[in-house]
């Protein structure tokens, strides 16, 4: 979401090229309505929970947000405890009119307790943002979030900006800006793989690129066209 906690610390971050590497069985969860809310853990519960946290902001329904979080909440790095976090979130909503967040898709490891989620959100910033001035219209905000959860509540969160398409849409105000979502891409797949295959593939395209081995071995892993964060890229 992009009430963030402190949006200048994103900026300060965007330029950080460090990877974290992490590898669980994942379930998919496409973006539907939201469930109702329920506390216990499974792959539904988990998606339930976090689709009613998201809301609750989006509808600034603060009052709401502490009851799906645990007593101890860390937010990429900083512990909070729900209450501080809501405050700190109000203020960065309030940044914004007419905010909203959508979900576009959720990942989800009941074993672990954790989802991964992609989600925009947008809003017509009232104040300067990231050193830019208000361009008088919606910026969309897209993020990846990593989320775990603590018996049935969300206690902590890890968090990625597409800083680039924000950039742009701050600096052309007056571009068409297109959302490349994962629930409208086509299915490519001529063949479905298992969840250990998919591991297991994911897993050898990661050693690819840290064994510098990309030149030689990334047609194995990926298709001759691609899109790599809105930008259509070919193999080579």
């Amino acid at each position: 979401m992009n009430s963030n906690i402190n949006i200048k610390d994103v900026e300060e971050r965007s330029n950080d090229n460090k990877s974290v590497h992490a590898r669980c069985s994942l379930s998919t969860v496409r973006a539907t309505s939201t469930p109702a809310y329920t506390m216990a853990g499974t792959v539904s519960d988990l998606a339930s929970i976090y689709r009613a946290w998201l809301d609750c902001t989006s509808q600034g329904r603060w009052n709401d947000l502490p009851k799906y979080m645990h007593s101890t909440y860390t937010y990429n790095g900083q512990e909070f405890d729900p209450q501080t976090f809501v405050t700190l979130v109000q203020r960065e909503a309030n940044r914004f009119a007419g905010f909203t967040i959508n979900v576009d898709a959720i990942l989800i490891d009941d074993g672990a307790q954790c989802l991964s989620c992609r989600l925009y959100s947008k809003g017509r910033p009232t104040e300067t943002i990231f050193g830019y001035e208000p361009p008088g219209q919606d910026v969309y905000f897209v993020e990846h979030h990593f989320a775990w959860f603590t018996a049935g509540k969300l206690s902590k969160t890890l968090f990625t900006l597409d800083f680039k398409s924000v950039s742009y849409q701050f600096r052309h105000p007056d571009a068409e800006y297109a959302l490349d979502l994962l629930g409208q891409s086509p299915t490519l797949a001529t063949k479905t793989l298992s969840r250990q295959s998919l591991e297991d593939a994911f897993g050898a395209y990661l050693g690819c690129v840290n064994d510098w081995k990309m030149k030689s071995d990334l047609a194995r892993f990926c298709h001759s066209e691609m899109t790599h964060n809105g930008e259509k890229l070919t193999v080579d």
